[in-house]
């Protein structure tokens, strides 16, 4: 049994029937690494901006669906173009420049636009949000950080495939350090582990498609096929420092970076009827009603016969949370097994909205999650 689909409860939302994906890029990824002594930074803003790009993908329209300027917020208070180092791009991409270093340790990015569907006339305002971070590193110390040489994002279209790299980089102090290091990279199966990248094709037990996925596996920029993400899927990279006469010899360092298929046929919807907000006190629960479309149509209640819908938890690394393990009374009609539940359709136990519906509990979440629980949704055959 292979995952067909993939999802993950985030910028979620239904307008008039229609599935709407809105998601930022970060052209410099999300971390940047500052040296105390001298200040310096990697990457550098003030010489290599973090262009932040919106992508609203919209069920069955081709392309990016932002045709208009955003509204940028800078933690709560919107973000002026040519204030603090920002630029708010007006035409084109309608993308965001963050062209300062950053100054704390924190900074969230949300962005805002508002689409209106040419069919009914129909608006809705679509929010996302991303998280910058800066990281202190002493000069002795080795850290790693994943740069999108393009984007994290597949755009294409129904069965075409892409490729896309990705570039690694091991930084000392505030500087990147590219001689004597090896570099090992991971993608996460369809079970939620990561798995070693070691040829062109899936690594065993991933569960990923035949064919070629993955080259210059063993560089340090690797380039991937959309045919290895089913929809939402993780990169790893282990940075390695071989130089002999170094302090830090054969140590490592590791970085992770999310990467968005929107190519796939499959679309999984995970609807949260009631919002992703659960309080302490809520003991029923909130329903979230998993479905599945190809291009505008929804799956009839038989094609999903012999399909297993499911889901687990993540990790704050964004991996398979191996401790999550909920009582089966919570999930009646669902199997909880190996860190993950599920549930298979057939003639007698028929894909009703009812029967794919699953209800998220306080208890469901992790006790200390300042950025909430996610949690990955997949349907298998």
């Amino acid at each position: 049994m292979a995952v067909q689909a993939k999802a993950r409860l985030t910028f979620h939302q239904l307008v008039d029937g229609t599935t709407l994906n809105f998601t930022l890029s970060c052209s410099q990824g999300l971390t940047q690494i500052k040296s105390k002594d001298p200040v310096s930074f990697h990457p550098n803003y003030t010489s290599t901006p973090n262009i932040i790009t919106p992508h609203l993908s919209v069920q069955g329209q081709e392309g990016n669906q932002v045709k208009g300027a955003c509204t940028w917020y800078l933690n709560g208070t919107k973000i002026t173009s040519g204030q603090g180092g920002f630029v708010i791009r007006s035409t084109g991409d309608y993308a965001l420049e963050v062209k300062a270093n950053r100054t704390t340790a924190i900074t969230r990015i949300r962005c805002e636009y508002t689409y209106v569907e040419a069919a009914t006339g129909l608006s809705t305002l679509v929010s996302a949000e991303t998280t910058l971070n800066v990281t202190e590193n002493a000069g002795t110390i080795i850290m790693a950080t994943i740069r999108p040489v393009t984007t994290e994002i597949f755009k294409t279209t129904g069965t075409d495939t892409q490729e896309l790299s990705f570039e690694a980089t091991m930084v000392r102090g505030g500087e990147a350090d590219t001689t004597d290091v090896a570099y090992e990279w991971h993608i996460l199966g369809t079970n939620g582990n990561f798995y070693k990248i070691t040829s062109g094709t899936a690594p065993s037990g991933s569960g990923l498609p035949g064919g070629t996925l993955f080259k210059n596996v063993t560089s340090r920029t690797i380039t991937i096929d959309s045919k290895a993400v089913l929809n939402i899927s993780t990169l790893k990279v282990v940075c390695k420092d071989t130089d002999s006469a170094s302090s830090t010899y054969n140590k490592t360092a590791e970085a992770y970076q999310s990467i968005i298929d929107l190519t796939d046929p499959y679309n999984l919807v995970a609807y949260a009827k009631s919002g992703t907000g659960i309080s302490k006190g809520n003991d029923m629960g909130n329903p979230v009603e998993l479905s599945i479309t190809q291009g505008k149509d929804a799956w009839s209640q038989s094609q999903y016969i012999g399909k297993t819908l499911g889901f687990y938890r993540l990790t704050a690394s964004e991996v398979k949370d191996e401790t999550f393990s909920p009582p089966p009374s919570d999930f009646p009609g669902w199997i909880v097994a190996n860190n993950q539940v599920a549930r298979t359709f057939s003639n007698t136990t028929p894909a009703t909205a009812a029967n794919r519906t699953i209800y998220i509990k306080n208890s469901h979440l992790h006790t200390a999650a300042a950025k909430g629980t996610d949690f990955d949704f997949f349907i298998a055959w």
